[in-house]
């Protein structure tokens, strides 16, 4: 019953995002769609936080195991995001 209250209410709060994206006020659209980005921003944040939790949980022998040459790709493509953050 909690359930089905919640997702309705998270229904309700998605149809007035997707109107308010389509409202005629630029202003309207905007704060919209900085609420939008925040709201994704935000499940982004507990999505980590869980997926950080669930590897914290496993011992060192089960988690899984990065190659150096993966690492040095992902650590790369890490500080090709922080120079273009840095120049914008």
């Amino acid at each position: 019953m909690i359930d089905a209250v919640a997702i309705t209410i998270a229904q309700g709060y998605m149809l007035a995002r997707v109107r308010l994206t389509s409202h005629p006020s630029p202003v309207v659209r905007l704060a919209a769609a900085r609420d939008a980005m925040a709201w994704d921003g935000a499940l982004l944040k507990r999505e980590l936080t869980v997926f950080r939790q669930e590897r914290e949980r496993l011992t060192a022998k089960q988690r899984p195991h990065y190659t150096a040459k993966w690492l040095r790709t992902y650590l790369g493509l890490l500080s090709i995001g922080r120079t273009k953050d840095s120049m914008a």
